[in-house]
């Protein structure tokens, strides 16, 4: 009789843990031969470079990543809160073929790079981004920054979460545009805003985002 009472008190345990939701469905195993999926796959921060250097195609089609205009020639490559893009894209170049070092601007609707100041100014940067030595061995660097007001005079206070997130878009492009490419990259958050500002001779309105050291692996 004991045995009968305990089989239906285990049965019955069963049954009420039968009845429960899941809490997890298994997902079948994702799609990785699209390329974006690859892509996707092989992206990682990269802190070692080789002396090789980029090439004018690698910087045009990775700032054109970060934020460019797209074939349709009204759509950019990242979304924007309201259509404001308020992120203008910087690099400074050390080791590209046949361009002299220095910082330049990116000029999306004229496909070019506007000369800002000259000269390797790879020490002053590493001196200003927590001494993260790893930078000089980049070819290009870039930065990614942020006009608010653009934002602010729609969104008020919420201007600055759009702005951060369109960062972070851009931010992932680059990498997967790097990858796509054969590069490396490694997102840098950590630098003296002011100084950086100054290297980069940003406006006033203007406040730098994120540094992405690129080079050669």
């Amino acid at each position: 009789m004991k045995k009968v009472v305990s089989f239906l008190i285990l049965f019955s345990i069963v049954l009420v843990f039968a009845e429960l939701p899941q809490t997890y469905i298994s997902l079948t195993e994702p799609a990785k031969y699209y390329s974006l999926s690859k892509l996707l796959d092989g992206r990682m921060s990269t802190r070692n470079f080789s002396n090789k250097p980029l090439t004018l195609t690698d910087v045009s089609t990775l700032l054109w990543s970060a934020d460019g205009i797209t074939a349709s020639g009204k759509h950019r490559t990242i979304p924007s809160a309201g259509a404001l893009h308020p992120l203008e894209i910087y690099i400074h170049i050390s080791n590209v073929k046949d361009v002299k070092p220095g910082v330049y601007r990116y000029s999306r609707e004229k496909n070019a790079i506007e000369l800002i100041s000259d000269g390797d100014k790879r020490q002053e940067i590493i001196g200003n981004a927590v001494r993260q030595e790893w930078i000089k061995e980049a070819s290009a660097l870039i930065l990614i920054t942020s006009v608010k007001s653009k934002t602010e005079s729609k969104y008020k206070e919420r201007s600055g979460k759009f702005v951060y997130l369109e960062g972070g878009a851009a931010m992932q492009n680059v990498y997967l545009m790097a990858e796509s490419l054969g590069l490396g990259t490694c997102a840098v958050g950590s630098f003296d805003e002011v100084k950086i500002k100054k290297i980069f001779s940003l406006k006033d309105n203007e406040e730098p985002i994120i540094l992405m050291p690129i080079g050669s692996i």
